[in-house]
This record gives structure tokens, C-alpha cells and sequence, in this order.
């Protein structure tokens, strides 16, 4: 590859960069998701698992166990203001320059995407609680 000596980012230091990394689907849109049932279809393995009565009941209750102790609306609201005390710049920054966007606009999406993942959260457990009911009775 060429260096474009005119770039201000051909100066060969590494730089911190996000550009592909995103929530993995922690979107309020597809909170009601079921991904156990979506897992089970992808996964033979998997499903076969789901039919051990034992295994079914183990993991059911640990994730409803990890709803209610891990990702409480507390818990994730101060994990996500920690991370924006410590990330809101860096990543404004490198929304700017690998999305094009005006700095306010970069701002704008990072907020947005911020708020999308504590929408999420807010409203998951209460699908998860749904999800382990469906899923104990088979």
C-alpha cells in the first residue's frame, strides 16, 4: 500500500480505532428477540443440549440468575456511564474520521447508540423471564 504523506495519519503511529466493533445486537429493536429458539435452530448441538431436562433447567436458571444479578438497570447504567466518562472523546473522534460525520453529528450517533444498548437492558430481563418460562415447560 501507498503512504499518503499529505494524511496527517501517515505518520506510522498507532491509533485507537472502533470502527467495527459495535454491540452485537444489543439493540432496543430486537429486545424481544428470541435467541434461545434462534440458537436452537442454528445450533444441533445446542438444541440437543435443550432436550437434557437437567441442562435445560441449569442454564434457564442461570440466565434468569444473570438477569436479575448481572445486568440489573443499575449495574448497567454505571458500567455505561463509566465507559462514556472514559470513551465519550476517543470514540466522537473516531466516529468523525472513519463515518465522515461533522463532529457534532459523530457525537449525536455515539449518544444515540449509548442510549439504544440502556433501552435494551431496561426492557431485556422482563423478556428473558418470558424466554425461561416458555422454554421450562418443554
Amino acid at each position: 500500500h501507498g503512504i499518503d504523506g499529505a494524511s496527517p495519519y501517515s505518520d506510522g503511529k498507532w491509533r485507537w480505532m472502533a470502527f467495527d466493533l459495535n454491540s452485537g445486537g444489543l439493540e432496543e429493536k430486537i429486545v424481544d428477540m428470541d435467541t434461545i429458539g434462534y440458537v436452537m435452530k442454528k445450533n444441533e448441538m445446542f438444541n440437543n443440549m435443550m432436550t437434557n431436562d437437567t441442562f435445560r433447567q441449569a442454564f434457564l436458571q442461570r440466565i434468569q440468575e444473570m438477569g436479575d444479578t448481572v445486568f440489573t438497570t443499575d449495574k448497567v447504567n454505571l458500567l455505561l456511564e463509566k465507559h462514556r466518562e472514559q470513551m465519550d472523546v476517543p470514540l466522537i473522534y473516531d466516529r468523525k474520521r472513519y463515518c465522515g460525520t461533522q463532529l457534532d453529528g459523530a457525537a449525536n450517533a455515539y449518544i444515540n447508540k449509548i442510549e439504544d444498548v440502556r433501552a435494551f437492558f431496561e426492557k431485556r430481563n422482563d423478556v428473558i423471564k418470558q424466554l425461561v418460562e416458555k422454554y421450562s415447560m418443554k
